[in-house]
């Protein structure tokens, strides 16, 4: 008759007194009693020590895995340098996962599946929050020992590619985030937030007040390029499809990139800030080593347009009250401006009763030119405020297409004087003509033409072709002046 045997401790070993002929003593393992020669699928109440499942699976069943002192091991027989209590997993699974309503293999491989087998459901009546995965590490620096910077990730992902072929087709994703709305069940139409990333960053009411930071972004992304080559290589690269396969999708704003308007300074406590920035770029810091052929603050690509687009605008800014700012030229309808504003098309300022052109500053009554250029076949005019005269004057280029100006054609002064020829008009004359080769012209015209213009002005001057003479009104009848 088989004699039970109980192991008395983990190094116990069975006397072959013990055993039957028939190898059937039984074996108890924790309160598990085993039959040698059987196959058992259930040990309960067993505190094992360097043990190798193979070809096997672990099934846990309304109790948990505790692990006291040591550290969990998956796929991989190497732990943590030092400490207690955590986690490494190593290796690669095929899951199958459900795309809309039909399941399919996924292409996939995950070292770490997190799923919940039950869905979590919330009735409404209290405000919740379901986390996947919520990781709160919480460390101190007290800086007994130096000032060297302590970091502290929530989490660090950090994918490697051992190798790969020169016809290899890689893509690799730090973090990989898909927030979808997939079910034919879900019908919510209240006001919801879709994040692909969502980052909450800053200080809370409870922190100290003499407690600064130095920089604090929602996401900071930085780059490394130390060898190879990239052909397109960025901060951020957004793509923003929006391809219904059926139906119709109804969407009231679509954002490449939207900043939301930020509540500043509504609580009780007081805020400032020295500048406030919707979006700012900073320039790269190109070494002497470093060659850039076209380096752009802010790029925007042409769209592809085959639809319909009502309004299309580059850049839009509603707010009236604001300013721009360039410290560099400017080119309208050219890539290659050579002056604080170079445009190279139809300039229109027209708008009210305030439209209009504005060059130089006003308020101090300073130097001001507008130049106008044609082509080389004829001369090219400046005009020009305070630089020969004190007022306007009008400057034809000394070539056919040239881009000197020296000679005044017409003056106006301060006064309002005009003079043709000179830059000083006599202060008694309010059209003062000069010239050694030329003379003034009156208007020439038949008598009977001078005779039919409507109610002349008393020192109206034209030339009569059909006396030959100049004629003057007088405010009651032309006199003819004739040779003294």
């Amino acid at each position: 008759m088989a004699v039970p045997y109980t192991f008395a401790t983990a190094t116990t070993s069975i006397p072959l007194s013990q055993l039957d002929s028939n190898f059937a003593t039984t074996i108890t393992l924790g309160n598990t009693a085993i039959q040698l020669g059987n196959t058992v699928t259930t040990l309960n109440n067993m505190t094992l020590g360097n043990v190798t499942l193979s070809g096997a699976n672990v099934t846990v069943s309304s109790t948990n895995v505790i692990v006291t002192s040591g550290n969990v091991l998956v796929g991989t027989t190497t732990g943590p340098v030092s400490g207690n209590g955590t986690v490494s997993i190593a290796g690669t699974g095929t899951y199958t996962y459900t795309a809309g309503n039909a399941a399919t293999t996924s292409g996939q491989y995950q070292s770490l599946e997190i799923q919940n087998s039950t869905v979590f459901n919330s009735t409404g009546a209290a405000g919740l929050t379901f986390n996947a995965i919520n990781s709160s590490p919480i460390a101190s620096h007290d800086a007994t020992g130096g000032t060297t910077a302590l970091t502290v990730r929530g989490g660090s992902f950090f994918p490697l590619i051992s190798s790969s072929a020169t016809t290899s087709i890689l893509s690799m994703n730090g973090i990989n985030s898909v927030a979808q709305r997939n079910y034919s069940t879900d019908i919510s139409a209240a006001v919801s937030n879709l994040f692909g990333v969502q980052a909450t960053h800053g200080h809370s009411a409870t922190l100290s007040t003499s407690a600064t930071t130095i920089n604090s972004f929602g996401i900071n992304i930085t780059g490394s390029v130390m060898a190879g080559g990239i052909t397109n290589y960025g901060g951020f690269r957004i793509d923003v499809p929006v391809n219904p396969t059926a139906g119709t999708v109804n969407l009231t704003n679509v954002y490449g990139v939207n900043q939301i308007s930020v509540g500043f300074g509504n609580s009780t406590g007081t805020a400032t800030a020295t500048q406030w920035f919707g979006a700012y770029f900073g320039g790269p810091v190109v070494g002497t080593n470093g060659t850039i052929t076209n380096l752009y603050g802010v790029y925007l690509a042409a769209p592809t347009v085959t639809g319909t687009v009502t309004n299309r605008y580059g850049i839009y800014q509603a707010d009236t009250a604001g300013t721009n700012y360039f410290a560099a030229n400017v080119g309208i309808g050219t890539t290659s401006p050579t002056s604080a504003l170079d445009v190279s098309g139809k300039i229109t300022a027209v708008k009210g009763s305030s439209g209009g052109i504005t060059i130089g500053d006003v308020s101090t009554n300073s130097n001001s030119v507008l130049r106008m250029q044609g082509t080389s076949a004829g001369k090219n005019w400046q005009i020009a405020n305070n630089l020969n005269v004190a007022g306007l004057e009008f400057t034809p280029s000394t070539t056919n297409g040239g881009t000197t100006f020296t000679t005044p054609a017409v003056a106006i002064d301060s006064s309002g004087n005009v003079g043709i020829g000179t830059t000083s008009p006599n202060a008694s004359a309010i059209l003062d003509a000069q010239s050694t080769t030329k003379g003034v012209r009156f208007p020439n015209m038949t008598t009977t033409q001078k005779n039919a213009i409507s109610s002349p002005a008393a020192g109206l001057v034209v030339f009569d072709t059909t006396l030959s003479k100049l004629a003057v009104y007088s405010g009651a009848a032309w006199q003819t002046i004739t040779s003294v």
